[in-house]
């Protein structure tokens, strides 16, 4: 009478495709385990089927899951498997319909009763003791490994960029100390202690020569020495010779040319000059250093600012670099973390992650068991279900004075849980077969479209039967304007002088959405005398 939910006409399910299910035994002990086996006739040339998974067998509970066997039955083939569960409670229990999916299709197994016989206690011959009081104890922190495995990287990683940036700033800050001119000499008292001469390494050797003076040039005289080249630089030399920023003669300017033309040949052409050339080349460029240095008036306090606010760009340019680097970092390591998680967890399990799960959330919280109507029928939900009238729910067949309902969740949500009861004197079948006709009809006056029904009989734990109309619809999304995908199971029971109609709405194609539905559903019962 209210409800909605997904599908494609009946005749649109596969008609090659045949699913059943069974058990090796309909009665065992508290504990024992049954083998359930689910058979799939199908066609060879089936692209992909897919099982049960995880706990959606309640009240029956999943002990160990098997891979699946192909028997070849010509011209079709069967898939097998099996699934070994337990119940450890005495009673009359239904293990619920299980989905299978082939090539998008979905088909659904029959329902299975389950009866679990008490264990006898021998109270004469054992001596018992008082139970002790519960202790509270606080659950454990469990992190998966692929947390911590993350989590080292990352910290591997940090601490590769600290260490790296300590050891740049204490060169940078060794470098800072000194003047520009008394780190160019200091830089070419180096080049002479090493043996790149003797070694007859001139690339390396006139590399480190010219950078000296062009870093002395550029830190000095602020001209972009390092970026230049060598004709670039010689002319921007002769510009601010021109222009009386640099007291220096024309022959000096050739000489450095002639040295930066050499290092050029050297480094890019192979040429070799002889070490004599080689060492006159280095103290050519610490007269050219001592030239230019005494041709620089000394710093206004205007300069030293200049300077200065030179030198803070320079540490501002380097913090910057540093937390570049530091995010680059971590969101490398994170978008490597997510990409193995996808590729072997899957793109549903990462979500539930970042975003969480709500029907997941549900599911694990504490659920409420309580009586609703009259006589009462107990039925456990994540939440008490609320007294409703039944114009709030435009409900309509129903709608008598004396009936009630309760409901949980909204229509367009994750779940939705209806609960009706009238007292009513007609006990018969036929009334409650009269009623679930209507329900294609009710559903598609409350917006839904697409509608697919099935129909079978449910029995309640404690074995009060009532038919069940159950399937799926579309309903469209009030905001989007996009279709909502649900499934549905109702049922409807006559009880003593009371007719109940119980009604699960969830979302479709949510992994713990048949969980909550056959724990809500498998929860009814009714209390006998």
């Amino acid at each position: 009478m209210f409800l909605l939910i997904v599908a494609f006409s009946a005749f649109n399910l596969s008609f090659a495709q045949t699913v059943n299910a069974d058990i090796d035994k309909d009665s065992i002990k508290i504990g024992e385990r049954v083998i359930y086996k689910i058979k799939l006739k199908a066609d060879p040339q089936t692209d992909s089927v897919a099982f049960p998974k995880g706990q959606g067998f309640i009240p029956a509970e999943l002990i160990k899951e098997y891979p699946k066997d192909t028997i070849s039955l010509q011209p079709d083939i069967e898939l097998v498997k099996r699934y070994d569960l337990s119940v450890y409670d005495s009673g009359r229990y239904t293990i619920p319909q299980q989905l299978v999916q082939v090539s998008g299709d979905k088909l659904l197994t029959d329902s299975i009763s389950l009866y679990v016989n008490t264990v006898e206690v021998d109270t004469t011959s054992k001596e018992f003791y008082p139970i002790k009081r519960s202790i509270d104890v606080p659950e454990p922190l469990e992190l998966s490994d692929w947390i911590w495995y993350t989590l080292a990287i990352l910290l591997f990683l940090l601490l590769a960029v600290a260490v790296y940036f300590h050891f740049k700033k204490r060169r940078d800050e060794s470098r800072k100390r000194k003047p520009p001119y008394e780190q160019a000499i200091d830089s070419l008292k180096e080049l002479d202690e090493s043996n790149l001469i003797n070694e007859r390494n001139f690339k390396e050797y006139y590399s480190k020569l010219t950078e000296i003076s062009r870093r002395y040039l550029e830190e000095k005289v602020s001209i972009r020495a390092m970026e230049f080249t060598s004709n670039e630089l010689v002319d921007h030399l002769k510009q601010q010779m021109q222009h009386k920023k640099l007291q220096l003669n024309e022959a000096l300017i050739q000489d450095f040319e002639k040295i930066l033309k050499r290092a050029d040949l050297a480094k890019f052409a192979r040429q070799e000059p002889d070490m004599i050339t080689a060492r006159d080349d280095r103290k050519s460029v610490e007269q050219f250093t001592n030239t230019v240095q005494n041709s620089i008036p000394e710093q206004t306090e205007e300069e030293k600012k200049r300077d200065k606010a030179y030198q803070e760009r320079l540490t501002r340019r380097r913090k910057r670099l540093k937390v570049a680097v530091i995010v680059i970092v971590v969101i490398g390591t994170l978008s490597i973390s997510t990409s193995y998680l996808i590729a072997t967890k899957g793109f549903n399990y990462v979500k539930e992650i970042v975003t969480g799960s709500a029907t997941k959330d549900i599911l694990e919280k504490e659920w409420i068991t309580s009586g609703y109507g009259f006589p009462p029928l107990n039925i456990t939900t994540p939440e008490v279900l609320v007294r409703k009238n039944a114009d709030s729910l435009n409900i309509s067949g129903l709608n008598k004075p004396d009936a009630s309902y309760f409901t949980y969740g909204n229509l367009y949500g994750n779940v939705k849980v209806v609960m009706a009861n009238v007292p009513v004197e007609d006990k018969s079948v036929e009334a409650l077969k009269e009623n679930i006709k209507e329900v294609y009809n009710k559903l598609e006056s409350l917006g839904a479209y697409n509608i697919l029904t099935k129909e079978r009989e449910f029995e309640t734990v404690n074995g009060v039967k009532g038919p069940e109309v159950y399937g799926g619809f579309s309903i469209e999304n009030p905001i989007t304007g996009n279709d909502i995908e649900k499934d549905y199971r109702l049922i409807n029971f006559v009880y003593k002088k009371g007719f109940y109609q119980v009604i699960v709405i969830t979302k479709a194609e949510d992994e713990y959405a048949n969980e909550i539905t056959s724990r809500i559903i498998n929860s009814i019962q009714f209390k006998k005398d």
